[in-house]
């Protein structure tokens, strides 16, 4: 999405890791095997297990919509704050997600954020289980003939993990998983980060599937947009920062937030404003020059009462480094 990735080397490794690597192929082609049985498991309906796992049904009702996102972050100054507190630890990170999934939708409705975090995640990795095991098995295929002792253990992990997520997604149905945009919003509703800011990226367009089942998705994603918009800015979360500056600033086709947010001079140096303030050394000076080049469409009062609302803004609900929070090439629906 922001970042780059460079692909790996091959090398030829000679006949040395020939039986190792036939060993990983052989794993490969059973576990191909194994991820078409559950796919046709999954399409056929799952288990009886599956009656005793309660998922929000869709369309979920949209909550009130508010005024323009011109005006939303005046408003998020005056929000009510998250009140935390403690919760009993969460159930082992590698329980199967069937076994856990109420009781962790329970504690996100609580206000266990740490919940909804883990909740929102395991839904992603389960809705696209298909797609890890057939990366795994497809670069086993590719890759073992002439892979080195370094391209071997790059193997070994996807394919670990290919079979990891065989089990912990085990007995889920494709009509459960084709819950993970509800899912995404109950969690972004409740101020879990990573939810709330893919959400906000991404929508429904996270899951087309299910979006060309459920349409009306996206009239939910309209009438939430500026509500999650306004609780990120009185949350303090500096990645909301960072899309809407981007958002008011530039067309990007692929990013949901694009068809509810439009250019906006004023709103583009505002949240560039709003950044820059937060932002580590080693990047000032880069901002600096981006923020005299968006200081250029406005008048001097537009600019000075930008820089206003931007002090004040950071002085009420941000802490911390920007730059850090919201790192070049960070990723609105990745892991981290």
């Amino acid at each position: 999405m922001f970042g780059r990735q460079a692909s790996p080397a091959i090398y030829n490794a000679g006949m040395e890791n020939k039986p190792r690597a036939y060993f990983w192929l052989a794993l490969a082609t059973t576990l191909l095997l194994v991820v078409s049985g559950a796919t046709l498991f999954a399409r056929q309906g799952g288990s009886e297990r599956n009656g005793d796992v309660a998922l929000p049904q869709a369309p979920l009702q949209p909550l009130a919509s508010h005024d323009d996102a011109a005006r939303m972050s005046e408003k998020s100054a005056h929000s009510t704050p998250v009140v935390e507190r403690a919760f009993p630890p969460l159930p082992d990170k590698d329980t199967p997600l069937i076994d856990v999934f109420q009781d962790l939708r329970n504690r996100m409705a609580q206000g266990d954020l740490e919940a909804g975090d883990r909740l929102f995640e395991n839904m992603k990795q389960c809705r696209w289980r298909d797609a890890w095991v057939n990366y795994g098995v497809n670069y086993a295929v590719h890759s073992t003939a002439n892979a080195d002792e370094d391209e071997l253990r790059r193997l070994e992990g996807r394919l670990d993990y290919a079979q990891h997520i065989q089990k912990f997604c085990r007995d889920m149905d494709e009509a459960q998983l084709k819950q993970l945009v509800p899912v995404m919003l109950e969690a972004a509703r409740h101020g879990v980060r990573r939810a709330r800011t893919c959400y906000l990226y991404r929508g429904p367009m996270m899951d087309v599937e299910a979006l060309l089942e459920h349409p009306e998705y996206l009239t939910t994603y309209r009438d939430e947009a500026s509500r999650l918009i306004e609780q990120g800015l009185s949350d303090g979360d500096w990645r909301i920062v960072d899309m809407l500056q981007y958002a008011y600033g530039y067309r990007n086709p692929r990013a949901t937030i694009s068809g509810v947010i439009k250019n906006d001079p004023i709103e583009h140096y505002r949240y560039l404003k709003l950044f820059r303030i937060g932002a580590d050394e080693f990047m000032q000076a880069d901002l600096d020059q981006r923020l005299a080049r968006a200081r250029e469409a406005l008048s001097v009062d537009a600019a000075a009462a930008a820089d206003a609302w931007a002090i004040d803004m950071a002085a009420r609900n941000f802490k911390g480094s920007s730059t850090q929070a919201a790192p070049q090439g960070w990723d609105a629906c990745g892991p981290d």
